[in-house]
């Protein structure tokens, strides 16, 4: 199980998590998220280590099924996915003031190092929210990283929103995340990260630079625990999908 140690830059400023503090779902900066005057361009933060299992996650998943229920390890009980369909993510979580803003998973079992396919294609997210403490605006994202976690071997989805518990879906151009062009898709991906922010775009975690500027700083429980299960499916082009009712 390898520590995860974030070193990430936007707009020359030290920051964490690249996207979650440098762009809103449209793509802009968000400067009021970046940790400025954050200390030295080599300074390093930890994060939470571990993979799936991180800080109250749940089980892994299978790549080509897409499970009613929760996921599980091992077993492919649900519809197959529409063909060429990829389950990225499929993940059981309970975000609490540990992991705070930023949690970290391996990608599904069974996911090709070879993404080339889905060029082109569109990346669907989906996120049941289970348990919230209370009607504070989220919002809330997934990121790819590669190779390492640097603010140039990232990229990020836009962002869903939600203030009660409930089921809420987006979809998007795969081309359209967040820094999509540093990403190399024939290579494997390092593992994903999925993001607590405020309904303003900054990341609610008093670590990093970032306590002060979320809403409702410093009072954590507004937030935290929230219990969701988020997927994450892409298509090739010209393939449609919808999620299960």
């Amino acid at each position: 199980m390898k520590t995860r140690v974030l070193v990430l830059r936007c707009l020359g400023l030290l920051v964490l998590a690249g996207a979650t503090a440098c762009s809103s779902s449209d793509g802009e900066a968000r400067g009021g998220a970046v940790a400025a005057g954050g200390g030295a361009p080599d300074a390093k933060a930890p994060v939470p280590s571990g993979g799936a299992s991180a800080a109250g996650g749940g089980g892994g998943s299978v790549a080509g099924s897409l499970d009613s229920g929760a996921p599980d390890s091992g077993k492919d009980t649900g519809p197959a996915l529409p063909s060429g369909s990829l389950l990225l993510l499929d993940q059981v979580h309970v975000h609490d003031t540990t992991d705070m803003a930023f949690s970290f998973f391996d990608v599904a079992t069974g996911v090709a190092d070879d993404l080339t396919p889905y060029v082109g294609g569109r990346l669907y997210q989906r996120v049941e929210v289970e348990t919230k403490p209370s009607s504070q605006g989220v919002s809330y994202q997934m990121c790819l990283f590669q190779d390492e976690h640097t603010s140039d071997k990232h990229a990020c989805t836009d962002q869903m929103a939600f203030t009660e518990p409930g089921s809420y879906e987006t979809e998007q151009e795969l081309a359209s995340l967040w820094q999509y062009s540093v990403i190399d898709l024939s290579r494997a991906l390092l593992d994903l990260m999925l993001v607590v922010k405020d309904s303003d775009g900054d990341p609610v975690d008093t670590r990093y630079g970032f306590d002060g500027p979320w809403e409702g700083s410093p009072d954590l429980s507004l937030y935290y625990p929230m219990k969701v299960r988020y997927r994450a499916v892409l298509a090739p082009p010209g393939v449609a999908f919808a999620w299960p009712k």
